[in-house]
């Protein structure tokens, strides 16, 4: 005779507002690929929008700014997708995978496209005066400018969480190396930008096989 029983779910499985942030918390906000995901986001989203204003047959006098915008989008996405990358190997030695490679390519992008919003190539942008209605910005037109602002704090944020995690300490999961005693050298305060970037992100555990992480 077959019967039913009661099998608690997961805590994490909850959709309680209380669970749902403390996930967010303790494993989305702390990881820096949340971070390359929406950098990444930014720049595939702002070139469309510049193909759509280029579209919509705005002046010329617009094209050269609309341009601006389309290649910090893909300047975003040509620095940002190999740090997302080898953020997923945890055994992978080089330079892409330390935090400091990582800290100053994000400072780089920051400034970057802060240095670009401030100086514009072309002065001609929405609110030039004179401007009428076909040749003004459109939604699309406010909305890249919108996106690559955010682009600048979300690359600060993305700087500052890889620099916490990398100083975090690593639990040794290996009961051998749990028995060594601590060096100095190995200070996660100290060593931060010689570690491997994988090591600081919370993570389900070690693989047992293999180095690569699905994100």
């Amino acid at each position: 005779m077959e019967t039913l029983r009661i099998i608690d779910s997961e805590p994490e499985a909850s959709l309680s507002p209380r669970v749902v942030w403390k996930y967010w918390k303790e494993r989305v906000l702390p990881d820096p690929r949340t971070y390359y995901s929406l950098l990444e986001f930014i720049g595939v989203i702002v070139p469309i929008l510049a193909l759509q204003v280029w579209a919509e047959g705005y002046r010329k006098e617009y094209l050269p700014h609309s341009q601006q915008r389309m290649a910090e989008a893909i300047f975003i996405l040509i620095t940002v997708i190999p740090l997302h990358w080898y953020s997923n190997h945890r055994g992978a030695t080089n330079i892409l995978t330390r935090p400091r490679t990582h800290f100053i390519v994000l400072s780089l992008v920051a400034v970057t496209i802060l240095i670009c919003q401030l100086v514009p190539v072309s002065s001609y942008t929405c609110l030039s005066p004179g401007a009428d209605d076909k040749s003004s910005c459109s939604e699309a037109g406010n909305a890249m400018s919108a996106l690559l602002w955010m682009a600048i704090p979300t690359s600060l944020v993305a700087a500052f969480v890889i620099m916490e995690a990398s100083r975090r300490p690593h639990p040794k999961v290996d009961p051998l190396l749990a028995e060594l005693p601590e060096h100095p050298e190995d200070d996660p305060a100290t060593v931060w930008s010689a570690d491997n970037v994988a090591d600081g992100i919370e993570d389900d555990g070690p693989e047992t096989e293999g180095a690569v992480r699905l994100v």
